[in-house]
């Protein structure tokens, strides 16, 4: 591998070179500037990931591939050129990258064009948009967002979307912290299921134009809804209406300023991560509709107080990172527990009280790590016995108070 420099803040590649190597100079904080040599071919995967304080970058004519995540994080990073020659960018390769206020693609190049000085890669053949920034105008003869295409663009603040965009992939718009409203033309035909809008913190509109024949917000509900009753994303000023069936993926992820949200009584099943870090929700009431909660469906979310419906069969790290998380009860008799699955209460140091109704072999003492505040685990009675010899009392002392609670 060749020796990389860093001089007062100036990434140097060997002359001679035609690779810059994977993680060439991945999480190198000091680096501010790359000039990569004429001769330079191929930016390897990673090759300058995490280089938070690089603000500039000179991509020479001679470079034809630019692989996987190979700017990803770079937050300071401020314009982008892509020569002629280049061909290939892989998934993610500016990815992360907030900063960003002028991305240029040189003319002549056949795979990718800039059109109408858009601020943006697009992919010509497809009209495909794969990367923007916080100064991109999206083309009108644009077909599909692709995923991650503005993936960590913290500067973004308003983007509009144009009719005749048909697809918009995963985690697009994922951590568009500035991202007030969204539009969704009646062209979209789909809408990737895994976290589309997550980590939007500051979104608060959410509207799908009439007309749409997949996708609609009924009763300016200010979210996303597919045919066949899924929520596929929303935000603070959420309403969710009757007759939603599923929560999708991440649907309010990351919705850091949802205070509350009623789920009514309509909704079956909540997707993983559909609530994940909203934490300003302090509680929620699950009904017994509910039949499945997906993993992680309320990790790191500022619940205080939680009951479990006894309808619900499985609960894999569902409360997982809940900090003020005091209290929770859980009513039904849970599935089989799965060596891969993540107790539902790990890592709440709030926690001090927990009540099992009907699933005492559920509880081990290993996976009560990071409940450091756990003073009570209520359980049936008759499984008392059972329940005492599954802890051990020196590594996790515990106050073990037996209680009969009837199913009503």
């Amino acid at each position: 591998m060749a020796n990389y420099e860093i001089k007062d803040g100036v990434g140097i590649i060997p002359d001679g070179e035609t690779t810059v190597a994977n993680l060439a100079f991945s999480r190198c904080e000091e680096l501010t500037k790359v000039i990569i040599p004429e001769g330079v071919t191929t930016i390897g995967r990673e090759a300058f990931k995490d280089c938070k304080n690089l603000i500039s970058v000179e991509i020479p004519s001679s470079v034809t591939s630019i692989y996987a995540l190979a700017f990803a994080g770079c937050r300071a990073l401020k314009s982008i050129t892509i020569p002629k020659k280049l061909s290939m960018i892989g998934l993610q390769a500016f990815d992360g990258c907030g900063a960003l206020t002028s991305i240029v693609v040189e003319e002549g190049n056949f795979m990718y064009d800039s059109r109408n000085n858009c601020n943006a890669i697009i992919k010509s053949a497809t009209n495909t948009l794969i990367r923007g920034c916080c100064n991109t105008t999206i083309p009108e003869n644009i077909e599909e967002i692709d995923s991650y295409a503005f993936s960590g663009c913290t500067g973004l603040t308003t983007i509009a979307i144009p009719e005749g965009v048909k697809k918009i992939g995963k985690y697009a718009f994922f951590g568009c912290g500035e991202l007030t409203n969204i539009t969704i033309p009646k062209s979209v035909t789909e809408i990737s299921k895994d976290g589309v809008f997550s980590h939007c913190k500051s979104l608060t509109s959410i509207v799908v134009e009439e007309g749409n024949s997949i996708y609609d917000s009924r009763e300016n509900c200010n979210a996303i809804i597919k045919s066949g009753n899924t929520l596929v994303a929303g935000c603070s000023n959420s309403v969710i209406p009757n007759g939603v069936e599923t929560l999708g993926y991440g649907a309010f992820s990351g919705c850091e300023t949802l205070k509350s949200i009623v789920i009514p009584d309509s909704v079956t099943e909540i997707g993983a991560y559909a609530f994940e870090g909203c934490t300003a929700l302090t509680e929620v009431v699950i009904h017994d509709s509910v039949e499945y909660i997906e993993e992680g469906a309320f990790s790191n979310s500022g619940l205080t107080s939680i009951e479990v419906p006894e309808t619900v069969k499985n609960l894999n790290g569902v409360f997982c990172g809940c900090e003020n998380l005091k209290t929770a009860t859980v009513k039904g008799k849970l599935d089989d527990y799965r060596a891969d699955c993540v107790f539902p209460f790990k890592d709440c140091p709030a926690l001090e009280t927990l009540t099992f109704l009907d699933c005492v072999r559920y509880i081990k003492e290993e996976r009560c790590n990071g409940c450091k505040s756990l003073k009570n685990i209520f359980v049936p009675a008759k499984k008392g016995d059972y329940y005492k010899k599954r802890f051990v009392e020196e590594l996790h002392p515990l106050i073990v108070e037996l209680e009969v609670k009837k199913k009503k």
